[in-house]
């Protein structure tokens, strides 16, 4: 006959057992293994008190506290006062801790003193000629198309603009030189040869037709020969090219933003602050750049960023075109740079390995980073990788003269919480999601937590993507529109507007004016920029969320 009373003692015994082993590995294990504490990743931003009507209150990054300035630049001596420094000061660094440091550029690598040589002799050319203005019709993801770059980012403090253009200009930009791809790409110009001085070809290959205009010539008959230079000395005597300009910048829309050396040193001072104690840049960085058809002249752009970061701290850098498979990705890579919902990323998702990836899974949902479901030894030293995003309405951002439209739900594609989730559990990594306005502010507007590992109910998946806090340069509000009523500020709901250091302004007189305009409509004289057909809630846990 079955003893009741001692089969119920023994049950009991054995539901406190299994009660107090679960309670111990979520409350005492678990929560010591985790990055971070859900208290934090419940409050990742400052919220400043709700001023005035019909707007929410000023979000900013946890790491600026509301009575302390926004990052401004890279706060570097003068005597006794401080300066934010340009890229003068970037480069310099650079150069002292890279003697040694190799890029690659797909198939090529290259030495960083190469590559600085070439730089300075172009510097010198450019200068004899007495340009002011130089086009830039190459892309960064080769080392003719990065030397020029870094030539013409020299040439800024020179009081030379480099315009780094999105094709080869249909009209005359009253530019004295410009640098293009390869010789195939002489043939559209079309005509336009005579707007220049110089039209310099970044080919290796010789010229091979002899019917071309005289101002036509290789880049190597342009700056003759040259040696590796390890040197860039830049001692500046006051902070008298800290406000200079940067760079003009031409979009994919027809219009032009002017960048100045303080957007530029704000966005790598950011990007520098947003790594945690113990996962700061360092020597053994490498930093792999995706390169992709549909980004590759934004991608030209906003990579400075991440790579003088990277360069800046002694580690090297590789230019790619999208992998085909994790054998593509190099080896040595810590730090990916891929755009969003990528081919890459999409056939990696399709990779589960089963009981190991949902346990992997299970812990990353409770905050616990592991290599549990990593797939290969391929991406053994990769630590962490960057998705970027543009806006939903990258076009009506940087077109000022547009009216605000009411929000539509779109049938843009964006990673959902759980397919990140997987794919750290994949790669063995961290993923971080940022968000771009690639024509509009240099670097990223906003960009999730290095710890966030978080996976949000698929309802919530559907309508919104989180892009965590805004980066130490930026702080913004979201206000009201008259075309979307529904979007209350109350409700933390309404279209992004922004304020920094890391904004760009329209070149030309009409845009301008169109931006003023708008400027004025949404608080004007605080320095506030609105972002057309932007819309978006600030959560509970501080983050930015745009709306799908």
């Amino acid at each position: 006959m079955v003893d009741w009373i001692t089969f119920s003692k023994y049950l009991v015994a054995i539901l406190v057992i299994v009660a107090s082993t679960v309670w111990f590995i979520n409350s005492v294990i678990i929560d010591s293994k985790r990055d971070l504490h859900t208290i934090s990743l419940n409050a990742q931003s400052n919220v400043e008190s709700v001023r005035k009507e019909h707007e929410t209150a000023i979000y900013r990054n946890l790491l600026v506290p509301a009575s302390f300035p926004l990052t401004t630049g890279l706060n570097l001596s003068l005597g006794y006062r401080l300066r934010n420094g340009n890229f003068g000061d970037l480069w310099s660094a650079i150069m002292t801790n890279g003697k040694s440091t190799v890029l690659q550029f797909h198939t090529e690598e290259t030495t960083l003193t190469r590559i600085n040589g070439i730089a300075k002799r172009i510097v010198v050319k450019v200068e004899s000629i007495g340009a002011k203005k130089i086009g830039i019709a190459t892309s960064i993801d080769s080392s003719m198309g990065f030397s020029v770059g870094v030539a013409g980012l020299m040439l800024s403090l020179k009081d030379c603009i480099p315009w780094f253009l999105h094709s080869i200009p249909r009209n005359d930009l009253e530019v004295d030189i410009i640098f293009i791809n390869d010789w195939e790409s002489v043939k559209y110009l079309n005509g336009s040869e005579k707007w220049y001085q110089w039209i310099i070809v970044c080919d290796r290959s010789i010229k091979h037709r002899n019917d071309y205009q005289n101002n036509v010539i290789s880049l190597k008959d342009f700056i003759g020969e040259v040696t590796d230079d390890p040197e860039f000395k830049y001692d500046p005597k006051d902070s008298g090219d800290d406000a200079k300009i940067l760079a003009y910048i031409s979009n994919l829309f027809g219009g032009t933003t002017s960048f100045t050396q303080m957007c530029l040193v704000s966005s790598v001072s950011s990007f520098i602050k947003s790594f945690p104690l113990g996962h700061s840049l360092g020597e053994a960085d490498h930093l792999t750049i995706s390169m992709s058809t549909q980004w590759r002249h934004s991608l030209s752009i906003q990579s400075w960023v991440k790579t003088l970061s990277v360069l800046l701290h002694g580690g090297s850098v590789s230019f790619s075109d999208e992998p085909r498979s994790l054998n593509d990705l190099p080896k040595d890579t810590t730090l990916l740079a891929i755009t969003g919902n990528s081919a890459f990323l999409n056939h990696v998702l399709t990779q589960s390995k089963g009981i190991r990836t949902s346990l992997s899974k299970a812990l990353f949902s409770e905050g616990v980073f592991n290599k549990i479901g990593q797939i290969s030894q391929q991406v053994d030293k990769l630590r962490c990788i960057y998705i970027l995003n543009e806006l939903k309405n990258v076009n009506q951002v940087t077109d000022f003269s547009s009216s605000v439209l009411r929000l539509e739900k779109s049938t843009i594609d964006r990673y959902s919480t759980s397919q990140l989730t997987l794919l750290r559990s994949l790669f063995g990594s961290r993923v971080v999601m940022e968000v771009y306005s690639p024509y509009s502010v240099l670097g990223p507007l906003s960009y999730t937590n290095y710890y966030d590992y978080r996976v949000l109910p698929s309802t919530v998946d559907k309508v919104v993507t989180c892009y965590g806090s805004f980066t130490t340069s930026l702080e913004g509000k979201l206000v009201e529109t008259e075309e979307n009523p529904d979007l209350t500020a109350p409700n933390r709901q309404g279209m992004l507007v922004i304020r920094g250091f890391t904004i760009g302004k329209p070149v030309e007189k009409d845009r301008l004016a169109q931006a003023l305009k708008l400027v004025d409509k949404f608080n004007g004289g605080e320095g506030w920029m609105p972002l057309l057909g932007v819309f978006g809630l600030f959560g509970n846990d501080g983050c930015f969320y745009e709306y799908k």
